[in-house]
């Protein structure tokens, strides 16, 4: 019997196991706050990793890997059986987004009235430096919209 593990030793294996799966899956970062998060830490330490029923038990919610999501221990305990927590969430990303957006206008806005200046001022000196701002202003675009569209599709996926 010596060779035997308890219920509770197996119990623990199993969803650890359990965690590290969807870890894995999720990218070992917060579903929420995206915080990275770790598996072997203290508990109290706030990349802490737990998983989260989507759909609360108390609710109805079944135990599954297509149920849960990897969650900090302060959001997890934050969201408890509250839906509206997943609401603030999508409002929040939204709000980034128009933001995100205006930002995007305001450097294209900038790009256009450099490459005018550019077209104006061709044999400057200075056409030099303003071919590397326009550079730089079209990466931040780039980088921004990237951005954008990476919230977008998780958006959609939330709803």
């Amino acid at each position: 019997m010596a060779g035997r593990k308890t219920i509770g030793q197996l119990q623990v294996e199993l969803r650890a196991d359990t965690v590290r799966k969807v870890a894995e899956r999720d990218g070992w970062t917060c579903f929420y706050c995206e915080r990275e998060l770790l598996l072997h830490v203290p508990r109290k330490d706030e990349r802490y990793a737990t998983l989260d029923h989507v759909n609360p038990r108390s609710l109805g919610g079944e135990d599954g890997s297509d149920n849960y999501v990897l969650a900090c221990n302060r959001c997890n305990v934050a969201k408890a059986n509250d839906w509206l927590f997943f609401v603030d969430i999508i409002r929040t990303q939204r709000a980034e987004l128009t933001q995100l957006r205006k930002d995007t206008t305001q450097v294209q806005r900038k790009i256009d009235n450099l490459e005018r200046f550019r077209n104006d001022h061709e044999k400057c000196e200075t056409s030099r430096i303003i071919r590397d701002q326009v550079a730089l202003i079209k990466q931040q675009r780039s980088d921004l919209v990237a951005y954008a569209r990476h919230h977008d599709a998780e958006d959609d996926t939330s709803l």
